[in-house]
Parts: C-alpha cells; sequence; structure tokens
C-alpha cells in the first residue's frame, strides 16, 4: 500500500516551488541570504548569459563587460570565520608550517 510522500517530503516539495516561484517572480520582494564560511557559493548568470559574457571578455580582453551585469540588489558581505566554525571545518587542525 501506497501511504503518499512523509511529511518532511511535502514539506521539502513546497520549499522547492517557493523557490521556483521566487526565481519566475511570482513572489516579490523575498531576500536570500546564503551562509558560506567556505566561500564556496556563487550566485551569477544564468549559463547561457554566463557563456556569452566569458566569451566577450576573452575577446575583449578584460572582464568590463561583467559590471554592467551586476545585480545592484545584491550585497555581499564578508566576514571572518568563527573559531566555532573553524572547528565544525575542521580548519583548527589543519599544520601550515614546517610539514
Amino acid at each position: 500500500d501506497f501511504c503518499g510522500p512523509s511529511a518532511k517530503h511535502v514539506r521539502y516539495f513546497d520549499f522547492l516551488q517557493r523557490l521556483k516561484d521566487m526565481a519566475a517572480g511570482r513572489i516579490l520582494p523575498f531576500s536570500l541570504i546564503i551562509c558560506d564560511p567556505l566561500s564556496n557559493s556563487f550566485v551569477g548568470p544564468v549559463p547561457k548569459d554566463a557563456i556569452a559574457l566569458a566569451e566577450k571578455a576573452e575577446v575583449d580582453g578584460n572582464f568590463k563587460c561583467y559590471n554592467s551585469f551586476v545585480d545592484p540588489n545584491v550585497t555581499i558581505k564578508e566576514y571572518e570565520r568563527s573559531d566555532e566554525e573553524n572547528e565544525m571545518l575542521g580548519l583548527n587542525d589543519i599544520k601550515t608550517e614546517n610539514y
């Protein structure tokens, strides 16, 4: 017997649908806060636009074409990781001298 999706499954798909609605402009305004202690996140142009920008930068020999693509509503806030974050990421135990 199939008893249907779990509550966790339903919440996850509701969350994904809200993200899709935001991306489509059906839910405005919204804020997306990304906390990334390793600085691995990237928010940028869709792949088709990214390819066109990369090709233009290569032809021009510089990256000035990206300046017009910067979203004025995006705020980037850099911060120092806390000791707790470094510990969680295993960075406090890295030996960087005399190895």
